[in-house]
């Protein structure tokens, strides 16, 4: 388990994150699948207002795949991934440049990272020692055989996520069916104070319109100052650093008329647009304070998105891993955010299972309806968190 705090950074300074020009590319190429993350699990979603994704974690958890990976289940994680056209050693190393350095870039924020292992005893003797080693190498992964069959596996696993998360997931694990011999997965934790925080003697009640018609009363966090402020046709956007600046969470506030959806549908073509029309202007904010925790199962989604061969039985290849038919049972994803007058706490978990198939002027931005934000590094691009916001209350 990688568990650094940014109070450990070299002379507490805060330091922009260096990155290789291939690497770079590989960053930014993965926030496209992040927005499609986020896009297709909103096509999915039916129940849940709010919907919060890490594409961090996600990609994080595949990248221990891949070094199992092989053939065209490979290269459709890849692909999907953005990483298509690099070596596995270059795909490693953009991901230990993360791990080494995110944790480690603002002294007055906290970004934790762990990746872990878990394999069935009886399995053990097929695994293959060249996928533990790498990912033990490049991902420092917790690596443990368990008895699956015993229910203290669950438990054991369970108690990794929660002390991963500093008890912000609880757990990513009910139960472990006869066929899973594994699971690969990865735990985040970001805790950053806002910049200029917010003062609670200011926050009030006010309506958000949840939808046309329907209002709720959220608490409604105010700040009047300079910040990084755009905005469009589409919507008002404001950039809310933490710590030293190195990270930040933007806001994007649809226009009337508008329509989260209608944003994000923009999203991977015209991000990198949107980031270079922000300017410092004086701004009159108005923001909710929330709290909320997202679970999903990935396994659609991420087959609707490109990555189809590595759910499907007999025909995966993960012979990387082991000389058997193996293949993804599940992809769970599990995050948290909470968001105050302080700052932002947030925590996001992805199992994978494998299974055996054989073996200047002031303007005013008022966020009282459905919104969107991103949570990320600002030097390479990469984003940690992203969602939406559709009932704080909730």
């Amino acid at each position: 388990m990688l568990w650094v705090s940014g109070c450990d950074a070299v002379q507490n300074q805060a330091q922009p994150l260096k990155l290789s020009d291939a690497q770079q590319k590989v960053a930014l190429k993965s926030n496209r699948f992040g927005f499609d993350l986020l896009n297709q699990t909103l096509k999915e979603e039916t129940q849940n207002p709010n919907v919060v994704v890490s594409p961090l974690s996600v990609s994080m958890a595949f990248g221990l795949a891949l070094n199992g990976a092989k053939g065209n289940t490979r290269t459709e994680i890849e692909s999907t991934l953005g990483v298509a056209g690099l070596s596995p050693e270059e795909i490693n190393q953009t991901y230990r440049a993360l791990l080494d350095q995110l944790p480690t870039l603002d002294p007055k924020v906290q970004m934790n990272i762990a990746n872990a292992i878990w394999y069935d005893r009886q399995f053990g003797t097929a695994v293959k020692p060249d996928f533990l080693a790498s990912n033990q190498t490049y991902f420092d992964a917790k690596v443990e055989a368990l008895n699956f069959k015993d229910p203290v596996a669950v438990n054991t696993i369970n108690n990794w996520v929660n002390t991963s998360t500093k008890g912000k997931i609880a757990k990513i694990l009910d139960s472990i069916s006869t066929s899973e011999v594994m699971f690969l997965m990865n735990a985040l934790y970001f805790k950053g104070t806002w910049t200029t925080e917010f003062d609670e003697k200011e926050t009030s009640n006010t309506p958000f319109a949840i939808s046309p018609g329907t209002n709720t009363n959220v608490p409604m966090m105010k700040q009047t100052g300079q910040m990084a402020y755009a905005e469009n046709d589409l919507f008002q956007a404001v950039e809310l650093p933490y710590g030293d600046e190195i990270y930040s969470m933007t806001i994007l506030l649809p226009k009337e008329g508008k329509s989260p959806k209608s944003i994000i549908a923009e999203m991977p073509s015209k991000w990198d647009i949107w980031q270079s029309a922000f300017r410092e202007q004086k701004i009159a904010l108005q923001l909710p304070r929330w709290k909320t925790a997202y679970e999903v199962t990935l396994n659609n989604i991420l087959q609707s998105l490109g990555i189809k061969e590595a759910f499907m039985g007999g025909v995966a290849d993960f012979t990387g891993i082991a000389d058997a038919r193996l293949s993804i049972s599940k992809v769970k994803h599990k995050t948290f955010i909470e968001v105050n007058e302080k700052g932002t706490e947030a925590a996001a978990v992805t199992s994978i299972g494998i299974e055996v198939t054989s073996f200047p002027n002031m303007s005013q931005m008022v966020v009282n309806r459905p919104f969107l934000f991103v949570i990320r590094e600002k030097s390479s691009g990469t984003i940690l968190f992203l969602g939406r916001i559709q009932d704080p209350t909730r």
